[in-house]
């Protein structure tokens, strides 16, 4: 059965602390792990306060981040509302630093995870995972024109043959649409952003989460008043996954990829939004360079084979 949680719901739950090195942090739980019900998922909206540091890490499941408020950057990719991320289990990325702004995001995963493991201290236990693929990937989140009715497009870039997809939905006042179903992912969630949706009669504003296990029918999902913007958010299967090659294979250049996360470095097309021209070869990057999703060094990159 679908859970409906909206932030109205659990505003009182929320928590926060002075983190040990000085900055603000708070957490609010939509949703928690209760093996009694046989739910296994995790939903947060995690609060940073200004310049807040949050070290590259890793978790043991897959998840989703959607950013709603503030800013920075993760890694060394800008962030700002609305956009999303993607991280399989295992991979590090970060770290997440906040702005003047602080930054707000939610976490989601369908399977519950004992926390961040930060890099290094975590080192030893990554590199004893086996059979690991590491992968993340970030997209601008568009919600296409609705007009008076239904509209929803795909999120660039998130999708994979077990079941990862994520779609953007907007529905204008009244409007609905019948989801997709989640008996292809691990765990699907929809998330309203902007105005509300209604349930039981009532309306629900945004942020409210919706959560679906593989087994529960697809949701009809009916805009409130201001109509509503959201996503669809579909965890993949529990499966071991390759990590793709780069598609276009070039017979001069090499391409280097970082061990702990799968970032990839082409030397024909080089890396021009840090200064690294195309056809740089990698001996010639900067021995300061490191990984744009996970702050590695050039020690922690390896040359692929075809």
């Amino acid at each position: 059965m679908a859970i409906v949680v909206s932030h109205d719901d659990v505003k009182a739950s929320r928590r926060s602390r002075i983190h040990e090195d000085g900055n603000f942090v708070a957490l609010t739980h939509f949703i928690v792990a209760c093996p009694e019900r046989g739910l296994d998922a995790q939903a947060m909206l995690v609060e940073e306060g200004p310049h807040r540091n949050l070290r590259t890490h890793y978790h043991d499941q897959d998840e989703f981040q959607v950013f709603v408020a503030g800013g920075g950057t993760n890694g060394k990719h800008p962030i700002q509302p609305f956009q999303l991320h993607y991280a399989r289990k295992h991979t590090p990325y970060g770290p997440i630093l906040a702005s003047e702004a602080g930054c707000v995001f939610l976490t989601l995963r369908s399977r519950s995870d004992n926390g961040a493991k930060f890099l290094p201290e975590s080192r030893a236990l990554l590199d004893g995972v086996q059979d690991r693929h590491p992968w993340q990937v970030g997209a601008d989140i568009v919600f296409p024109e609705a007009g008076t009715g239904v509209a929803m497009q795909a999120v660039p870039g998130v999708r994979d043959e077990h079941g990862l997809d994520a779609s953007a939905v907007r529905l204008a006042p009244g409007a609905s649409l019948r989801a997709p179903s989640p008996a292809d992912s691990d765990g699907q969630y929809l998330v309203v952003l902007r105005g509300g949706m209604m349930h039981q009669g009532l309306e629900r504003k945004a942020i409210t989460i919706v959560f679906l296990q593989p087994a529960d029918e697809a949701f009809e999902l009916v805009a409130g008043s201001e109509g509503l913007d959201a996503l669809i958010l579909n965890l993949p299967r529990q499966a071991s996954v390759p990590v793709a090659a780069p598609s276009e294979k070039h017979a001069d250049f090499k391409v280097w990829q970082c061990l702990l996360c799968a970032f990839v470095y082409d030397e024909a097309a080089g890396l021009e939004e840090e200064g690294i021209a195309p056809g740089t070869r990698w001996e010639d990057v900067p021995e300061s360079f490191t990984c744009s999703d996970c702050g590695a060094g050039k020690a922690d990159f390896v040359m692929l084979e075809f």
